[in-house]
Protein backbone atom coordinates (compact mmCIF):
# COMPACT_ATOMS: atom_id res chain seq x y z
CA UNK A 1 0.00 0.00 0.00
CA UNK A 2 0.77 3.34 -1.13
CA UNK A 3 0.84 6.81 -0.19
CA UNK A 4 1.98 10.29 -1.15
CA UNK A 5 3.57 11.22 2.03
CA UNK A 6 5.84 7.91 1.75
CA UNK A 7 9.03 8.74 2.96
CA UNK A 8 11.04 7.94 -0.33
CA UNK A 9 8.84 10.07 -2.23
CA UNK A 10 9.45 12.87 -0.16
CA UNK A 11 10.95 13.81 3.00
CA UNK A 12 8.85 14.73 5.39
CA UNK A 13 11.17 16.23 7.80
CA UNK A 14 12.57 18.92 6.11
CA UNK A 15 9.51 21.25 6.52
CA UNK A 16 5.92 21.34 8.10
CA UNK A 17 3.32 20.05 5.76
CA UNK A 18 -0.31 20.43 5.57
CA UNK A 19 -0.92 17.46 8.10
CA UNK A 20 1.57 18.87 10.19
CA UNK A 21 -0.25 22.15 10.31
CA UNK A 22 -3.28 20.24 11.80
CA UNK A 23 -0.98 18.94 14.63
CA UNK A 24 0.27 22.50 15.41
CA UNK A 25 -3.21 23.74 15.37
CA UNK A 26 -4.11 20.83 18.10
CA UNK A 27 -0.95 21.99 20.14
CA UNK A 28 0.89 18.47 19.53
CA UNK A 29 4.00 19.97 19.46
CA UNK A 30 6.13 17.67 21.03
CA UNK A 31 4.98 14.54 19.58
CA UNK A 32 5.51 16.72 16.08
CA UNK A 33 9.11 17.68 16.99
CA UNK A 34 9.86 14.37 17.80
CA UNK A 35 9.05 12.80 14.57
CA UNK A 36 10.81 15.65 12.47
CA UNK A 37 14.24 15.00 14.40
CA UNK A 38 13.59 11.34 14.21
CA UNK A 39 13.46 10.53 16.98
CA UNK A 40 10.20 8.65 17.38
CA UNK A 41 8.57 6.87 14.13
CA UNK A 42 5.82 8.33 12.16
CA UNK A 43 2.61 6.20 12.39
CA UNK A 44 2.51 3.59 10.15
CA UNK A 45 -0.56 4.43 8.38
CA UNK A 46 -0.33 1.29 5.51
CA UNK A 47 -3.20 -0.54 7.10
CA UNK A 48 -4.81 1.82 8.66
CA UNK A 49 -8.58 2.02 6.45
CA UNK A 50 -9.94 5.37 6.71
CA UNK A 51 -6.31 6.89 5.13
CA UNK A 52 -6.00 3.96 2.69
CA UNK A 53 -9.34 4.75 1.57
CA UNK A 54 -9.10 8.05 1.32
CA UNK A 55 -6.00 7.43 -0.91
CA UNK A 56 -7.69 4.66 -3.25
CA UNK A 57 -10.86 7.24 -3.48
CA UNK A 58 -9.49 10.23 -4.04
CA UNK A 59 -9.12 10.14 -8.46
CA UNK A 60 -13.05 9.03 -7.84
CA UNK A 61 -13.75 11.97 -5.24
CA UNK A 62 -12.07 14.69 -8.01
CA UNK A 63 -14.13 12.91 -10.56
CA UNK A 64 -17.31 13.23 -8.38
CA UNK A 65 -16.56 16.64 -7.24
CA UNK A 66 -15.95 17.77 -11.23
CA UNK A 67 -19.60 15.72 -11.80
CA UNK A 68 -21.54 17.79 -9.09
CA UNK A 69 -20.30 21.54 -9.83
CA UNK A 70 -21.46 22.91 -12.95
CA UNK A 71 -17.79 25.01 -14.53
CA UNK A 72 -15.62 23.48 -11.94
CA UNK A 73 -12.91 20.96 -13.07
CA UNK A 74 -9.81 19.30 -10.72
CA UNK A 75 -5.86 19.03 -11.91
CA UNK A 76 -4.15 16.78 -10.07
CA UNK A 77 -1.12 18.63 -8.43
CA UNK A 78 2.04 16.36 -9.29
CA UNK A 79 4.28 19.17 -7.53
CA UNK A 80 5.35 20.03 -3.97
CA UNK A 81 4.78 23.50 -3.99
CA UNK A 82 6.67 25.89 -1.30
CA UNK A 83 5.97 28.98 0.52
CA UNK A 84 7.46 32.18 -1.33
CA UNK A 85 9.44 33.50 1.73
CA UNK A 86 9.87 30.25 3.96
CA UNK A 87 11.44 27.02 1.69
CA UNK A 88 10.43 24.91 5.09
CA UNK A 89 6.78 25.73 4.56
CA UNK A 90 5.53 23.30 1.79
CA UNK A 91 1.78 22.01 0.37
CA UNK A 92 1.16 18.69 -1.40
CA UNK A 93 -1.93 19.03 -2.85
CA UNK A 94 -4.28 16.84 -4.05
CA UNK A 95 -5.29 19.32 -6.93
CA UNK A 96 -6.60 22.74 -8.07
CA UNK A 97 -10.21 23.36 -8.73
CA UNK A 98 -10.42 24.95 -12.31
CA UNK A 99 -13.01 27.16 -14.30
CA UNK A 100 -14.23 26.61 -17.31
CA UNK A 101 -11.03 28.59 -18.59
CA UNK A 102 -8.61 26.52 -16.67
CA UNK A 103 -8.05 29.64 -14.30
CA UNK A 104 -6.76 28.50 -11.06
CA UNK A 105 -10.04 29.31 -8.36
CA UNK A 106 -8.97 27.20 -5.29
CA UNK A 107 -7.64 24.22 -3.56
CA UNK A 108 -8.68 20.88 -3.95
CA UNK A 109 -8.71 18.67 -0.87
CA UNK A 110 -10.65 14.93 -0.69
CA UNK A 111 -11.48 13.10 2.39
CA UNK A 112 -13.36 9.75 2.96
CA UNK A 113 -14.05 10.12 6.51
CA UNK A 114 -16.41 7.83 8.88
CA UNK A 115 -20.59 8.49 7.60
CA UNK A 116 -21.42 9.45 10.60
CA UNK A 117 -19.08 12.39 11.36
CA UNK A 118 -20.01 15.96 11.96
CA UNK A 119 -19.73 19.11 9.37
CA UNK A 120 -18.50 21.00 12.25
CA UNK A 121 -16.22 18.61 13.44
CA UNK A 122 -14.68 18.10 9.91
CA UNK A 123 -14.26 21.39 9.20
CA UNK A 124 -12.52 22.41 12.82
CA UNK A 125 -10.22 19.34 12.35
CA UNK A 126 -8.85 20.40 8.51
CA UNK A 127 -9.17 24.17 9.01
CA UNK A 128 -5.43 24.16 9.59
CA UNK A 129 -4.43 22.10 6.96
CA UNK A 130 -7.14 23.67 5.08
CA UNK A 131 -5.78 27.50 5.52
CA UNK A 132 -2.08 26.16 5.23
CA UNK A 133 -2.66 24.86 1.83
CA UNK A 134 -4.00 28.64 0.72
CA UNK A 135 -1.37 30.20 2.72
CA UNK A 136 1.18 28.58 0.19
CA UNK A 137 -0.56 28.30 -2.80
CA UNK A 138 -1.48 32.27 -2.14
CA UNK A 139 -5.05 31.31 -3.38
CA UNK A 140 -8.54 32.97 -2.32
CA UNK A 141 -10.39 29.60 -1.22
CA UNK A 142 -10.77 25.57 -0.82
CA UNK A 143 -12.78 22.90 -1.63
CA UNK A 144 -12.95 20.50 1.19
CA UNK A 145 -14.59 17.31 -0.90
CA UNK A 146 -15.84 14.82 1.47
CA UNK A 147 -17.24 11.06 1.11
CA UNK A 148 -19.04 10.16 4.30
CA UNK A 149 -18.28 6.47 4.40
CA UNK A 150 -20.47 4.98 1.06
CA UNK A 151 -23.93 7.06 1.75
CA UNK A 152 -23.10 10.71 1.87
CA UNK A 153 -21.39 13.23 -0.11
CA UNK A 154 -20.60 17.05 0.88
CA UNK A 155 -18.47 19.54 -0.77
CA UNK A 156 -17.02 22.84 1.68
CA UNK A 157 -16.15 26.21 0.49
CA UNK A 158 -13.52 27.36 2.80
CA UNK A 159 -12.56 30.99 2.28
CA UNK A 160 -9.02 31.99 3.22
CA UNK A 161 -8.59 33.39 6.45
CA UNK A 162 -5.96 35.98 6.51
CA UNK A 163 -6.30 36.52 10.44
CA UNK A 164 -5.92 32.55 10.90
CA UNK A 165 -3.33 32.21 8.50
CA UNK A 166 -1.03 34.99 10.58
CA UNK A 167 -1.81 33.49 13.18
CA UNK A 168 -0.45 30.01 11.63
CA UNK A 169 2.60 31.59 9.51
CA UNK A 170 3.88 32.30 13.63
CA UNK A 171 2.84 29.14 14.58
CA UNK A 172 5.07 27.28 12.28
CA UNK A 173 7.60 30.06 12.37
CA UNK A 174 7.99 29.32 15.83
CA UNK A 175 7.87 25.53 15.73
CA UNK A 176 10.49 25.40 13.18
CA UNK A 177 12.74 27.43 15.57
CA UNK A 178 12.70 24.59 17.87
CA UNK A 179 13.78 22.21 14.96
CA UNK A 180 16.57 24.59 13.99
CA UNK A 181 17.83 24.87 17.59
CA UNK A 182 17.64 21.24 18.97
CA UNK A 183 14.97 22.56 21.35
CA UNK A 184 12.40 20.16 22.43
CA UNK A 185 8.58 22.08 22.72
CA UNK A 186 6.25 21.48 25.56
CA UNK A 187 3.77 18.24 24.82
CA UNK A 188 0.88 20.93 24.34
CA UNK A 189 1.47 24.87 22.87
CA UNK A 190 -2.01 26.99 22.88
CA UNK A 191 -1.33 28.87 19.34
CA UNK A 192 -3.94 31.73 20.38
CA UNK A 193 -1.68 32.52 23.16
CA UNK A 194 1.67 32.80 20.40
CA UNK A 195 -0.52 35.40 18.31
CA UNK A 196 0.14 36.52 14.75
CA UNK A 197 2.93 37.98 12.87
CA UNK A 198 1.48 41.53 13.49
CA UNK A 199 -0.21 40.87 16.77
Amino acid sequence: MTSKNEPNKFDRTKGIGGSDATKIVAGEWRDLYLEKKDLKESDDLSFVLPVQLGIYTEPFNRDWFAAHNDGLYVKESEDVLYHKDYDYIYANLDGFVLDDNFKKQGVFEAKHVHPFTKDETLLEKYYGQIQHYMMVTKLPRAWLSVLFGNSKYKAFVIEKDKKFQDKLLNAERRFWQHIQEEDEPPVHVDIDEIGGLHD
